[in-house]
């Protein structure tokens, strides 16, 4: 965990894997995975690393927040190349036909 009380922010994240060894379908079925089966919790890439992150204002967090929020970036960092999900909530189980990419 990292943050900064002089901008209200903190982030939660936890290494998944080198982002070189991606494959294409990694990478679309991680940003897929952002709007479909993440909640609060998502993929991102920074310093080349795919990293399970949280971001939130610090002031506003609850603990509830914060235990939800460990959840999900474990649970994202750990179904990364089958489920893709932060376990707490999808909104589909399946992106819709046109959102669906053949690679």
């Amino acid at each position: 965990m990292i943050s900064d009380t002089a901008a209200n922010r903190m982030r939660l994240a936890s290494a998944v894997v080198n982002a070189s060894d991606m494959s294409d379908e990694q990478i679309i079925s991680s940003l897929v995975s952002n709007y479909h089966l993440a909640l609060d919790a998502r993929y991102a890439i920074g310093n080349g690393v795919l990293f399970s992150t949280y971001i939130h204002p610090m002031a506003e967090l609850t603990k509830t927040q914060l235990l939800s929020a460990i959840r999900q970036v474990s649970t994202l960092n750990k179904t990364f190349g089958t489920s893709y999900t932060s376990g707490e909530l999808s909104f589909a189980v399946q992106p819709p036909p046109e959102e669906r990419i053949e690679l």
